[in-house]
C-alpha cells in the first residue's frame, strides 16, 4: 500500500469538506509550509 504525500493528502480533504485547514491544523499538519492558500480558490 502507498500512502499519499501529506500535501496530497491535505488537498483531497480540502476538496472534500470545501474548506482550507484552520490555523491550528495549519500549525498541527503543515508546520514547514507557507501561510498561502492550501487549495485554489473556488
Amino acid at each position: 500500500m502507498v500512502l499519499p504525500r501529506p500535501a496530497d493528502a491535505v488537498k483531497e480533504v480540502c476538496g472534500t469538506v470545501g474548506r482550507g485547514p484552520a490555523p491550528e491544523e495549519r500549525a498541527t499538519y503543515l508546520p514547514d509550509r507557507p501561510v498561502g492558500p492550501v487549495r485554489p480558490a473556488g
